[in-house]
């Protein structure tokens, strides 16, 4: 299994990058590989995208922990999972990105 993390300074108050990752419709945005992701019933995600010229489209959950600003996300079906904390910094935000492939 591979691990990778990554971190990223954001300049907008911690609440403004928290609403906005916490909106699964927005992932594309910060996880690469996906093109499109739209909220399920019970907490599910449908994925869509591609990896190194492989389209792929699975299910998966996703879960929003307000209280910790916190996203984890991932598929029982396939070996992957990640997560996502957002915290304030003094110039903005600390968003720290990580994946479990």
């Amino acid at each position: 299994m591979a691990e990778y993390e990554r971190s990223r300074l954001v300049q907008a108050p911690p609440d403004d990058v928290f609403a906005f990752v916490s909106d699964v419709r927005n992932m594309a945005t910060f996880l690469p590989p996906v093109e499109a992701a739209q909220p399920q019933p019970e907490g599910r995600v449908r994925v869509r995208g591609e990896v190194e010229g492989h389209a792929f489209e699975d299910d998966g959950w996703f879960r929003v922990d307000e209280a910790r600003r916190r996203l984890e996300w991932g598929s029982a079906e396939h070996d992957y999972s990640g997560w996502l904390t957002v915290a304030a910094a003094d110039v903005g935000s600390q968003v720290v990105a990580h994946l479990s492939l």
